[in-house]
């Protein structure tokens, strides 16, 4: 198991289950139903499918990666049974706020998405390229994803 951070070495870490999460989750709609979730919380839960089953693809990632792991002090997230080896050997600096936010300004042309990590980036102790770059990463994969959604569903429309 890691005992810390592979960038900035904190051993201050947010373990997420997400097994037990989707399981507290259904609990919670179960006993209060989706209405009483505010409707942002409702959207993410119905578009994550959180309410549903988990799928056997799903089931065996986290059992091959294990739980989520979330570094407080500088956002950077990892699975713990992932090899971080060559993460960890590799030297990482320090950059200051507004470096920070002026890389990500420099690489994200997606205002939304700025504005989303510069409101929640304020609890962040230590700030690393790294870590904002796993972030545009994820962003831009969600995105693609969407993307070949959203096709898809146009070219299934066409042909109907």
């Amino acid at each position: 198991m890691c005992k810390h951070c592979p960038i900035c070495k904190s051993n201050d870490l947010l373990f997420i289950d997400p097994l037990e999460s989707r399981k507290k989750i259904k609990s919670i709609i179960n006993m209060t139903g989706m209405n009483s979730l505010p409707s942002e919380l409702a959207n993410l839960v119905s578009q994550l499918n959180l309410d549903g089953e988990l799928s056997s693809e799903e089931e065996f990632f986290y059992k091959l990666h294990g739980r989520k792991i979330v570094c407080k002090d500088c956002g950077y997230t990892f699975y713990e049974l992932d090899d971080q080896t060559n993460l960890e050997s590799e030297p990482h600096y320090e950059v200051s706020k507004e470096e920070y936010f002026d890389y990500l300004k420099n690489h994200c042309t997606n205002q939304e998405f700025i504005d989303f990590v510069s409101k929640n980036s304020f609890p962040l102790k230590k700030y690393y390229i790294e870590a904002l770059n796993q972030l545009l990463n994820e962003f831009e994969q969600i995105n693609m994803q969407n993307d070949l959604l959203n096709d898809n569903f146009s070219d299934n429309n066409l042909v109907n």
